[in-house]
């Protein structure tokens, strides 16, 4: 606590807050758009194999898993991914995110990925291996933190836990 001239006292704290997730990554379930009724044929299935493709590719590459999995979080968190915790952990669009993911699949499996994210309809030809992750909110902890100036011995001190639970 400080006093400015006035003499009104002004305080600053600051927290740190941790958010604990659980993701499971499932398989693409179901044979095609409309899986069940047959009446989407091969083109279903080519719809199924394509997302099922990408999401082994996604798996295989762990730089662009990791911002998958921070886009994922934010957007449960949040509502959207386009929120501001979004924005501080510098989420991008899902479609620029994957680029790298899906140019490295067969050149067939590229174009069509291309082609979606032109027309804007990316997330529904993405949206079966989007849904494979299964994100729960697992818990979280809220705690107090002291700031120390600059030139002090030491960067942070922690101060009394003040923990929450969820779940």
């Amino acid at each position: 606590m400080s006093v400015d001239e006035s003499g009104a006292g002004v305080s600053e704290k600051r927290y740190r807050m941790t958010l604990d997730f659980r993701v499971q990554i499932g398989e693409i379930e179901g044979e095609g758009v409309g899986a069940g009724d047959g009446e989407y044929g091969e083109q279903g299935q080519d719809y199924v194999a394509r997302q099922r493709r990408l999401l082994r590719a996604l798996l295989r590459d762990e730089a662009v898993l990791a911002e998958f999995m921070t886009y994922l979080v934010t957007d449960r968190v949040c509502g959207h991914s386009d929120s501001e915790l979004g924005r501080v952990f510098g989420v991008r669009e899902q479609e620029e995110m994957l680029e790298p993911v899906y140019s490295g699949m067969r050149e067939d499996d590229a174009q069509f990925f291309r082609e979606a994210r032109e027309a804007d309809i990316f997330w529904e030809n993405t949206e079966r291996m989007e849904l494979c992750f299964e994100v729960e909110w697992s818990g979280a902890s809220l705690i107090e933190i002291k700031w120390e100036r600059e030139g002090d011995s030491t960067a942070e001190t922690r101060q009394p836990d003040m923990s929450r639970l969820m779940k």
